[in-house]
């Protein structure tokens, strides 16, 4: 026997159609050995830095896994002391085995050691996966049933009542099709024969983890060939998915449906072809490997179109590829640093906020290891996802030398995603590529304070309201004020819209001046007009929306409609505006500290995930009580002495119930009722403290059942605190407004406000609108306003006074100017009034 490095070259783990030219023994984890990181990566073992885990160890054979007649021995463990445990028990086998020099038999291995809690339910629905997210948690989207979760259980700690489960459900009777029906659902299709039968998202891990126990004694040689004929019946399931025929790339990679589709297939494939070498397998391994090769030109991905909530879940199954097939072409091609940092355009900042709620663990770690990049593992921690539990599958759990670590590259200009050339020749947009797109974000800072802006280019005619430009998310000084498909303007003349609809949207420009984000977006088919809206950000301190509209047909009766999507709010007819409820809470004051609850420990009772909730997108944590004694409890540490006033912070709501708040034991606030019509925040004072460095608990619990019945929610945000010397929070109410410069009817759906103008228009008249978005303080002499000055200009407040103008007015020329007391902004701008 040779001794190699892990880096040599005969060490190099071969593609597919490859081979080994001899054994190996290979000691360690995927984090210590090159060639088990590549095996790992192409399903052939587990070992990594959380399985077998904590002293835990593994001598284990891998029999002929590229069909070359050579084998594997993994001598590994997930760290030092299980490798040297595992080196001791190899040893122990050697010495039994007896033999000779140059001819030593060893058979199977199956020595398993698991670490510390490293056990699993015999129940499929409490075993935890590494393919888990938020919010689809460990159901099995994307890759489980309870197939491959008893057959990765067996595998990982060598329960044989897993192994003997998973043969009762592979061929199961009336009472196993009862249970694959409660319990799998939709993810097994077939539930007479599931082996053949599983969905396409669901299919893969089964004969992944087969390939990896099938020569266990547990199971007879009469199982092993109703199991193997079994899978192969699955070809029949797979081959009209689309698939299976593909001999050239198509247009695009397609939807996950597709996606998963391929890597099912694939994984079929493998295990047949190296042992069952024939055509039919050969086909099916170029159809999958071509659904994804349009990665190596293009980053055309149809994914899930603009359900970009689901964004990752288009995406994921491109990095599960590369992975199992050690295929690097996205990479190489710059398209998966393109697909990737979509995702990341899409990141709002916020601890458990939507964009992350569909994101799977594996998927996030995958992104780590593919570009060494903390900022993944950053996102991980912002899905607030349990880490801590045993789960089966990979984990691709990094090494220590990388850590979380903010994006800052993202912070202070605009991010593109673009639209693909193929992608943008196929929708027909009617304008340049350069001014196609798919979405695109602005942020003044990497977390989720500051500012935040989110535009949609385009109507994938999927499952959202209809749109074309929309702004789907802003965010003001930590407040999101807008969120949702439906920010737009829409147009009719006398109640009628035209039969072909826009679809696309452009954008014409964007960019940052100073403290000033904006972008001007276009979209030239709008019904019956050319709508341009102009989106000014000063961040920080306010928002200009100008919407112009450019009529290609007049008549008396021109409708309007702007739309304003928030995440609560009511209309004020005394002022004319829509008051919003933003998502961040209470805002902290210059001195002050803030302490967020849900980046704090916390207890509850009752507990568990239905009643204890994180809502990142309102920046609190929910205790869904229904009666008096129920409480909710968040642990915070103060590195040094603090003395000031102390306040409990709170999202007030109509299903909020009535509270007693205690700090360290001491009940500083009997009953405070937190009801409200809107989703306000609210401040309530616990009085001055001397709080000591160390350890504090606030305790929040319910004295009273709120005014809606059973409900009597806890929405908590955190603990603020005012540092003796400090100044004193801004006087009154902070108010979020978005104000329109003219009288209009609002209606008012849920969460959308229409604000709608009717008025006459000629065919070439241009139309200009003015809303003026943003926040104040109650009982200032300045307040929000927008009041028309003239055709092309309002008089706005920001809260300071100042004149919009676009066009020409009063000396002014610029497509858009905004004059105000204490700074100037102007965009093509050749003459500026600002002494008027």
């Amino acid at each position: 026997p040779e001794v190699v490095s892990d880096t040599d070259d005969l060490a190099v783990v071969p593609p597919d159609d490859g081979s080994l030219d001899r054994n190996f023994i290979l000691l360690g984890n995927r984090s210590t050995n090159a060639m088990l990181e590549e095996l790992y990566n192409r399903f052939y073992t587990l070992l990594d830095l959380r399985y077998p885990g904590r002293d835990g160890s593994e001598v284990r054979t891998c029999h002929n896994p590229f069909g070359d007649g050579h084998n594997l021995v993994y001598v590994g463990g997930s760290d030092d002391a299980g490798v040297a445990a595992a080196t001791e028990t190899l040893i122990a086998k050697l010495n039994q085995a007896g033999g000779r020099q140059g001819a030593l038999t060893i058979g199977r291995l199956a020595e398993i050691t698991p670490g510390e809690g490293i056990e699993f339910s015999h129940n499929p629905q409490e075993i935890e996966i590494w393919d888990a997210s938020r919010g689809y948690g460990s159901t099995g989207y994307f890759g489980w049933v309870s197939h491959s979760k008893h057959l990765a259980a067996y595998y990982m700690t060598g329960d044989e009542w897993h192994a003997r489960e998973f043969i009762r459900l592979a061929f199961p009777d009336d009472e196993a099709k009862r249970q694959i029906t409660q319990i799998d659902g939709e993810r097994i299709e077939n539930k007479d024969d599931p082996l053949a039968g599983p969905y396409h998202y669901n299919a893969h891990m089964m004969i992944l983890l087969w390939d990896l126990v099938e020569e266990s004694p547990v199971f007879s040689d009469e199982e092993r060939l109703q199991v193997t004929n079994a899978f192969s019946r699955q070809l029949d399931w797979r081959k009209g998915e689309g698939i299976y025929g593909l001999q050239r790339p198509p247009a695009a990679v397609g939807s996950r449906h597709g996606q998963w589709s391929a890597i099912s297939l694939y994984a079929l494939a493998r295990y047949f072809a190296k042992d069952y070498g024939d055509p039919v397998w050969t086909q099916a391994i170029l159809g999958s490997k071509m659904a994804f090769a349009p990665l190596e030109e293009h980053a055309w991905v149809s994914g899930e179109a603009d359900n970009l909530f689901w964004y990752n879940t288009g995406h994921a199954p491109i990095i599960s590829f590369m992975l199992l097939s050690g295929w690097r072409g996205p990479q190489e091609s710059g398209v998966l640093a393109e697909l990737l940092r979509g995702q990341e355009i899409l990141a709002t900042g916020k601890d458990g906020d939507w964009e992350l709620n569909s994101a799977s663990i594996t998927f996030l770690n995958g992104a780590a290891y593919l570009t060494q990049d903390g900022r993944w593992l950053e996102y991980l921690r912002r899905s607030g996802i349990d880490l801590n539990v045993p789960r089966v599958g990979q984990s691709f759990w990094p090494e220590g030398t990388l850590q979380p670590e903010l994006p800052l590259d993202m912070v202070g200009h605009w991010s593109i995603h673009p639209m693909p050339a193929p992608m943008w020749a196929a929708r027909g947009t009617g304008f340049p590529l350069e001014q196609s797109f798919q979405f695109g974000s602005f942020r003044s800072a990497a977390d989720d304070t500051g500012d935040f802006l989110l535009i949609d280019g385009y109507n994938g005619a999927s499952r959202n309201p209809y749109h074309t430009f929309t702004i789907l998310e802003q965010r003001l000084a930590g407040q999101t004020l807008l969120k949702g498909y439906r920010n737009q303007v829409l147009t009719r003349v006398d109640g009628m819209v035209e039969p072909t609809i826009a679809m696309n949207g452009a954008l014409r420009a964007r960019d940052v001046v100073g403290d000033f984000a904006a972008f001007v977006g276009e979209v030239p088919n709008a019904a019956y007009s050319n709508w341009r809206r102009t989106f000014v950000q000063r961040v920080g301190q306010y928002a200009l929306a100008v919407d112009e509209l450019t009529m290609r047909e007049g008549g008396g009766n021109i409708q309007v409609q702007t739309l304003w999507e928030v995440p609560s709010g009511s209309w004020d007819e005394a002022r004319n505006s829509i008051a919003v409820s933003g998502t961040a809470g209470a805002s902290t004051p210059v001195g002050w500290r803030s302490i967020s609850a849900l980046r704090s420990p916390r207890k509850s009772m009752p507990e568990g995930p239905d009643y204890h909730v994180e809502l990142g997108s309102l920046g609190i944590a929910i205790l869904r009580a229904t009666e008096p004694g129920q409480w909710l409890e968040m642990q915070f540490s103060l590195d040094q002495p603090v003395t000031g006033e102390v306040f409990a912070d709170f999202i007030r709501y109509v299903d909020r119930g009535i509270y007693s708040i205690s700090l360290d034991g001491e009940v500083l606030v009997e009953r405070f009722d937190a009801w409200g019509e809107t989703a306000d925040p609210a401040r309530v004072s616990l009085g001055r403290r001397e709080l000591a460095a160390g350890d504090h608990t606030l305790r929040v619990e319910i004295v009273e059942r709120g005014r809606s019945g059973d409900r009597s929610f806890i929405g908590l945000a955190g603990v603020s605190i005012r540092p003796e010397g400090a100044d004193d929070a801004p006087q009154g109410e902070l108010r979020n407004e978005i104000v329109p410069s003219d009288p209009v009817r609002p209606v008012r759906e849920g969460s959308v406000f229409t604000l709608e103008w009717t008025g006459p228009a000629d065919e070439g008249q241009q139309l200009t609108f003015f809303s003026v978005i943003g926040s104040d303080v109650t009982g200032d002499a300045d307040d929000l306003a927008c009041m028309r000055l003239a055709d092309n200009a309002a008089v706005v407040g920001l809260p300071q006074p100042g004149v919009a103008v676009a066009g020409e007015y009063a000396g002014t020329q610029a497509d858009l100017a905004i004059i105000a007391r204490d700074h100037l902004y102007a965009r093509e701008a050749t003459a500026v009034a600002a002494d008027r």
